[in-house]
């Protein structure tokens, strides 16, 4: 969603035409992706992470535009929320110490950000989602969304798609929430730690089906959003939220449920990432039919360039699977996988542990991964993954037994245990030095020993501020002890408990 786009009214002859260079771009990928040189490089790691701007009372503080105006880096961007923003940090090579630079970046940053708002009486916050949000954000009269005419646009398109109904956000959790919004704003009360993993095209399918097959762990053990507009919901309940809040497909009796533009996905993939895309573009309408009429990607690729590809892109952009293929034309072109359903927070060791665990997992069974999945049908997988996100490590995992060539249950922390050693194995794999694996490999063992995740001390301290005062208060109690022990830069089983 990169692009500048400043048109809002689309006739059916440009949804034709970005439709027919759509199959331009496929095909042009496909024949890229058959040149035995693309792609071919040393495996990188980049992310981006999603901030909160809030005042001193905790409440969010929409002034995005203002802080990036005052800082002037590139790698700041608007979110679709005033009071978020995001940072995008520089991709550097899968090895040695990756994570301890990621982390060194992201404080570096976050002091520049912190200063900034200071004018403005503000600090940056990283949790999945704020406690203390309140439902008015999100109404016609309290608009919060970024004034860029990309948001609004996509806003407008997809409410059309609804026949401008409104969203319907239900979630059922410890308790239960049920309200309607006028449009996607509300996605942008979910902040996430995103990974972009490059890999080698021939290597694409098995280091993505084992994305796909760890990820329900991993969002498990790094839940951080157990609460929205006071009420104890999901313990990551950006999941659920996300979806819903973007879902332009109405159900309708006899008719096939179409995927909400937000999913795990639909299936193992078989031979590589151009199934991928060509499922994206088969299954979903184009929502943004902008063209790039300079480019023939076809004949770009039979001259033995690299094309932009700026359809498909944008057209993938639009869709934000929770791990989902890219193409990159930069650095001779070249494929990533992006994990999306990591949540921000609670500190910089918390999130390069949960990145670690899940790329250490996917590492350690790449070349067996074929086997597992074999055993393994998608639709458990799937099932793993809304389990994990409504219950954490108490989740109930459907998982191929590690000694008998079946499947059974497991409790989530119970597998998450058994797998340690595989992380350990795999991120030796990946060439990441000792000392990098041993801190990391301390943090995931305590948290899972303690089932102690950012959702679950978020639960435990509402409870004790709410034996005190009223849900309002208790929220903002909660998020400032939060925000004091963010500060201190321990991982969460490091982090005080209210008394």
């Amino acid at each position: 969603m990169g692009h500048a786009i400043n048109k809002q009214l689309f006739n059916q002859e440009a949804y034709q035409a970005f439709s027919d260079k759509l199959q331009d771009d496929l095909t042009a990928l496909k024949m890229l992706l058959e040149r035995p040189d693309f792609g071919i490089g040393p495996p990188t790691i980049g992310a981006e992470i999603e901030f909160y701007i809030v005042d001193d009372d905790g409440r969010v503080l929409p002034i995005n535009k203002k802080l990036i105006r005052l800082i002037s880096s590139t790698q700041l961007q608007e979110e679709i929320s005033r009071f978020s923003i995001e940072l995008n940090l520089k991709p550097q090579q899968l090895a040695a110490q990756p994570f301890h630079h990621m982390e060194q970046e992201i404080q570096s940053h976050w002091q520049q950000l912190n200063e900034a708002a200071k004018v403005s009486h503000g600090k940056l916050i990283t949790i999945g989602i704020l406690p203390t949000l309140n439902p008015e954000f999100f109404t016609k009269n309290n608009r919060m969304m970024t004034a860029s005419d990309r948001y609004k646009i996509l806003s407008n398109h997809l409410k059309k798609k609804r026949n401008n109904e409104t969203f319907e956000i239900k979630i059922d959790g410890v308790e239960s929430l049920n309200l309607h919004v006028d449009d996607v704003t509300i996605a942008g009360a979910t902040t996430s730690f995103q990974l972009h993993w490059r890999v080698n095209p021939s290597e694409f399918a098995d280091c993505f089906n084992a994305i796909q097959l760890f990820t329900p762990l991993a969002v498990g053990i790094s839940a951080n959003s157990p609460i929205l507009f006071g009420k104890k919901l999901w313990e990551e309940t950006r999941i659920p939220l996300f979806e819903q809040a973007t879902n332009c497909f109405i159900s309708q009796q006899n008719h096939w449920q179409h995927p909400s533009h937000v999913s795990f996905g639909e299936g193992w993939v078989r031979e590589g990432a151009w199934e991928l895309f060509a499922e994206v573009a088969s299954i979903y309408p184009p929502l943004l039919p902008i063209c790039d009429d300079k480019e023939n990607p076809i004949e770009i690729v039979k001259q033995g360039g690299i094309p932009s590809l700026s359809e498909l892109r944008l057209h993938q952009g639009t869709r934000w699977m929770w791990n989902r293929a890219i193409y990159d034309p930069q650095c001779g072109g070249h494929l990533r996988i992006e994990i999306r359903a990591l949540p921000a927070g609670p500190s910089c060791a918390d999130q390069s542990a949960s990145a670690a665990f899940l790329l250490g997992l996917a590492k350690a069974y790449k070349h067996r991964i074929r086997e597992k999945i074999a055993m393994m049908p998608f639709s458990c997988a799937k099932h793993n993954f809304y389990q994990a996100a409504k219950y954490g490590f108490d989740a109930v995992i459907t998982w191929p037994c590690m000694k008998k060539n079946r499947l059974r249950e497991y409790h989530l922390s119970e597998l998450a245990n058994l797998l340690l050693p595989e992380v350990e194995w795999g991120l030796k794999e990946l060439n990441i030095n000792a000392f990098e694996i041993h801190r990391l490999m301390q943090i995931l063992e305590k948290r899972i020993h303690y089932k102690i995740n950012g959702a679950q001390w978020q639960r435990k301290t509402l409870d004790h501020f709410r034996k005190e005062t009223n849900n309002i208060k208790a929220n903002q109690l909660m998020l400032d002890f939060y925000h004091k022990q963010q500060q201190t830069g321990k991982p969460i089983t490091e982090w005080d408990i209210a008394d």
